[in-house]
């Protein structure tokens, strides 16, 4: 027979729904690798890249690469792609805290947004410069 404390150490597998410790580091029916509450699984890059957050890490490179609409004078869709993804991303890593991403998002939508503008002026001059050749 079980007693009381029995019970209370016990709880059942997250993927089997078998009974096993609460300590348990594995579960001894399934086999399945458990991380204690208040544990999070831990990631390889040291939280340094938001690789749960797609948009922000598409916005951060759009907005390092829309750096070309700055240098080349026609206006490249990187940066619109750069601002939407990073607004998304940052959507996304309010939504879910644990995903991260806000810098690399911030990153996407302040680059992209100047990059942008600077790259869209630059065109406008341009094409206005070579219709007002004679």
């Amino acid at each position: 027979m079980s007693t009381i404390e029995d019970s209370d150490d016990r709880q059942p597998c997250p993927v089997c729904g078998e009974s096993i410790k609460k300590s348990a580091k594995v579960c001894r029916h399934c086999g399945e690798k458990l991380t204690p509450k208040g544990e999070s699984q831990g990631d390889s890059t040291g939280g340094l890249i938001p690789y749960k957050n797609p948009p922000a890490l598409i916005a951060y490179y759009c907005g390092l690469f829309s750096l070309l609409a700055c240098l080349i004078p026609i206006f490249l869709p990187l940066p619109v792609v750069a601002v939407v993804a990073g607004i998304k991303g940052l959507k996304k890593a309010k939504a879910e805290p644990q995903v991260k991403g806000q810098v690399h998002a911030w990153i996407g939508v302040i680059g992209g947004g100047l990059c942008g503008l600077v790259g869209l002026v630059t065109t406008v001059g341009i094409v206005i410069a070579l219709l007002s050749k004679p």
